[in-house]
């Protein structure tokens, strides 16, 4: 299973599931991030005492599963808005893509950072983060 995902989109829906995931009463550990992958589609969900919400990803592309098959994984929400964050104010590189994989137990996260126009390509660089896979439970997927 592979992901790819535009930086700016997961970015835009990453704020709007933040702000569902910022309830004071959920717990620290259950504010993850869970991945719905089908043939041709990813959702992002996430949910608190009192909201649920999907987003579906209107730029990602997907490899690696079958038709009607669907994969999932969840992760840390604090993990991956650091991720991001990482990204944010950059001046001689720029960031259109991430990709994700399963390696193993871990979720492979490759950051394509691309040398801005007129800069020296050396400054392209992919850059691999692992992250942990929780396992979701079973009332939260019914």
């Amino acid at each position: 299973m592979n992901i790819k995902l535009n930086y700016h989109e997961l970015v835009n829906v990453m704020g709007y599931l933040n702000s569902v995931l910022s309830d004071k009463v959920l717990e620290e550990k259950l504010k993850n991030i869970i991945f719905l992958i089908e043939e041709k589609k990813v959702s992002l969900v996430a949910f608190g005492p009192l909201v649920f919400s999907r987003v579906i990803l209107e730029k990602a592309e997907v490899s690696g599963v079958e038709e009607g098959e669907e994969k999932t994984f969840q992760i840390k929400a604090s993990g991956l808005n650091n991720m991001l964050s990482s990204f944010s104010n950059l001046y001689k590189t720029h960031v259109d893509e991430i990709e994700f994989s399963e390696e193993g137990i871990k979720i492979k996260a490759i950051v394509h950072e691309e040398a801005n126009e007129g800069e020296s390509k050396d400054f392209s660089n992919d850059i691999k983060y692992l992250f942990d896979s929780a396992k979701i439970g079973k009332h939260i997927m019914a």
